[in-house]
């Protein structure tokens, strides 16, 4: 029998399965999942022994990590500051492994973690036949794992999904945080990752991606809307109209 346990106490549920009010403008107003409210940065830990069948970003879901616990069922973590690299595949433990961290990607009010459960792969991120997260954890519950094992040092997620350059300039980093690298840094960062050039997006989408981490990164830090860095040194760098 396959027994599970919180990622987190459940004194820090913040938002249950089922409906509610969106609490922010592009969110659902039917919750497929369950959102735990610890410290941002928080280690995230599996519900129950599975395997790690995968991993991405998405607007809405920011960074995720999805796993297969051993009953058959799906579960995926969402908002993540940042998952554990080269995690896909393997083989975790209920309570022990490190998925990645509490963090506030996507569309998100703040640092949390939203974890959803599914009888289908993929189904916590399509809303598919979800279910509700905490009382099926409730009703397989299992006594509380020992110590998690300590934490992995980690390196910028997903260097690949993270790099991109538009037709002039080469960032690098995390959408928590984007840096200006040069050509030649840029090719070592492809060489250490050894996944290809880095990802061309227009001028236009540069400048998007960029001011929104500059905001978040406000966000985190506490600063006002007029502490954010002004977007007008960028563009005035860019040539002329967008690709």
């Amino acid at each position: 029998m396959t027994t599970f346990q919180h990622p987190f106490s459940e004194d820090t549920i913040t938002s249950p399965y089922g409906p509610r009010e969106a609490p922010v403008p592009g969110a659902s107003t039917w919750h497929h999942g369950t959102d735990y409210a610890p410290p941002a940065g928080s280690w995230i830990t599996p519900v129950a022994n599975g395997v790690v069948v995968d991993k991405g970003w998405s607007y809405s879901a920011g960074y995720w990590v999805e796993y297969q616990a051993n009953d058959g069922t799906y579960w995926v973590c969402c908002h993540m500051r940042t998952a554990t690299p080269a995690i896909l595949g393997h083989q975790i433990k209920r309570g022990q492994t490190h998925l990645g961290q509490v963090g506030d990607t996507g569309i998100s009010g703040g640092p949390h973690l939203h974890l959803a459960a599914s009888t289908v792969k993929g189904g916590g991120l399509s809303w598919i036949q979800t279910f509700d997260p905490a009382a099926y954890i409730n009703s397989h519950q299992g006594a509380l794992a020992g110590t998690p094992t300590p934490p992995p040092t980690l390196i910028p997620e997903d260097p690949d999904m993270l790099r991109f350059k538009s037709p002039t300039t080469y960032y690098f980093g995390s959408f928590d945080d984007v840096a200006e690298v040069s050509k030649d840094e840029a090719a070592a960062i492809n060489a250490a990752v050894g996944t290809g050039r880095f990802t061309e997006v227009s001028s236009a989408r540069a400048k998007l991606i960029i001011q929104g981490c500059r905001e978040r990164r406000a966000k985190r830090d506490g600063l006002t809307a007029a502490a954010v860095v002004n977007m007008a040194a960028l563009e005035a760098s860019e040539p002329g109209g967008d690709e």
